[in-house]
C-alpha cells in the first residue's frame, strides 16, 4: 500500500529530499530545474489544500506528488518551447521545399478535429489493434476516426484514397 502523508505542507516537507531526487530524475539531472519544480509543487499542493471548492483531501501519497512534479515539468517544457533553428550558413544542406511541405502538413493537421487527429497519429505509432487494447475503444470506431482524418488530408492534397 502507498505511504500516506498527512495533507499539510509540514508533513509533506519531511519528504523533501525524496521529492528533490524524484524531480532530478524527471529533469534528467538538471538540479536548478529540479529545485524550481519542487518549489512549484509545494505551491500547487498548498493551493489545492486551501481550495474550498474542492473536496478536502484525506491524505497525500508519493504517487500523487510524483504526478504533480511531472505535470509541472511538462508545463515548463510547454511554456519554454524550443523553436528549431535553421543554419543559413550552409544552404546546400537545407531542403526548403521539404520544409515548406512539412509546414503545410502541420497546417492541414491543425484543421483535423482533435480526437480524429490523435487517433490517426496514435494508430500510426502504435497500431490500431494495440490502441484498441490500450484505450478500450473498438477497432471499427478507431478506423472510422482515422479514415475521417485521412480524408481531410487527402482532400487537401487532391487525392480521393481513404485508407492506409
Amino acid at each position: 500500500m502507498c505511504q500516506r502523508i498527512e495533507p499539510n505542507i509540514t508533513e509533506l516537507s519531511k519528504n523533501n529530499s525524496y521529492f528533490y531526487r524524484v524531480a532530478c530524475k524527471i529533469t534528467g539531472g538538471d538540479e536548478d530545474m529540479a529545485n524550481d519544480i519542487v518549489q512549484e509543487m509545494y505551491i500547487k499542493i498548498h493551493d489545492r489544500l486551501e481550495n474550498k471548492k474542492l473536496p478536502k483531501l484525506q491524505y497525500l501519497t508519493k504517487s500523487y506528488v510524483y504526478l504533480v512534479l511531472k505535470s509541472i515539468f511538462i508545463d515548463i517544457k510547454r511554456q519554454n518551447k524550443e523553436i528549431p533553428t535553421i543554419d543559413f550558413t550552409d544552404e546546400d544542406n537545407t531542403d526548403y521545399e521539404k520544409l515548406d511541405q512539412l509546414n503545410e502538413l502541420r497546417e492541414v493537421l491543425k484543421t483535423i478535429p482533435f480526437l480524429h487527429r490523435e487517433v490517426l497519429l496514435q494508430t500510426l505509432e502504435k497500431g490500431q489493434r494495440n490502441l484498441s487494447k490500450e484505450t478500450g475503444v473498438c477497432r471499427q470506431r478507431l478506423r472510422s476516426y482515422k479514415n475521417t482524418a485521412l480524408e481531410i488530408i487527402y482532400n487537401h492534397y487532391g487525392k480521393k484514397e481513404t485508407s492506409i
